[in-house]
């Protein structure tokens, strides 16, 4: 029962400085009540099938599928997040980079830096992990500002500079049902995402 959002089709537009990009998440969910629906039988589950929809704990979203975007407005970090495929490895169609990759960067996260937003419907009161599977080559696109519910943590992600796919794990959060956010912000520009996750295992998902 994994959530899913429509896929980002972005690749190429330019927003103004300060526009922000917003569009409905679509809602996909596993009906295993329906012996009719053909699907259920290739549906990848992303908690165990004694749960519900209704009690889904894991989100697993594909960086393209955010729900909205804002660029960064502060002199000299007038960055915004890009739909990318260029770096093979990622999953899903593509994956999102700070752009333009020029290393510019965002010493405090703030609403002048570049953010992608994910809105999450939590269903069940508990503890939760945000993780992001990211990508970096060097000291210039390493790190990025996360945290949920527009508050950034203290603490940045600095991402191995390792020229593959890892899983970065954040901070837990106790969050009671209702919609919340997860926020990334341009630290240093050219820093890819390929998925975001919130869990509520302090393990990310497997690569």
């Amino acid at each position: 029962m994994r959530i899913a959002v429509a896929l980002a089709t972005v690749a190429g537009c330019s927003f103004s400085p300060g526009s922000t990009a917003q569009r409905d998440a679509a809602l996909v969910t596993d009906d295993a009540t329906d012996p009719t629906d053909a699907s259920d039988a290739t549906v990848t589950d992303a908690v165990p099938d004694s749960l519900t929809a209704d009690a889904q704990t894991d989100f697993i979203i594909e960086a393209e599928s955010y729900t909205s975007t804002v660029d960064g407005t502060a002199v000299g970090q007038e960055c915004t997040w890009g739909v990318e495929s260029t770096v093979g490895g990622f999953s899903g169609a593509s994956y999102m980079r700070v752009i333009p990759a020029s290393g510019r960067t965002c010493v405090l996260a703030n609403n002048e830096c570049a953010q992608l937003i994910f809105n999450i419907p939590i269903t069940v009161q508990g503890t939760y992990y945000v993780h992001a599977r990211a990508y970096a080559t060097g000291g210039g696109d390493n790190s990025l500002w996360y945290g949920v519910d527009g508050t950034p943590e203290a603490t940045d992600w600095t991402l191995p500079m390792t020229s593959t796919w890892t899983w970065m794990t954040g901070t837990s959060y106790i969050l009671a049902p209702g919609t919340h956010t997860v926020h990334l912000w341009q630290r240093e520009s050219g820093a890819r995402v390929d998925v975001i996750a919130l869990t509520t295992s302090s393990t990310p998902p497997p690569p």
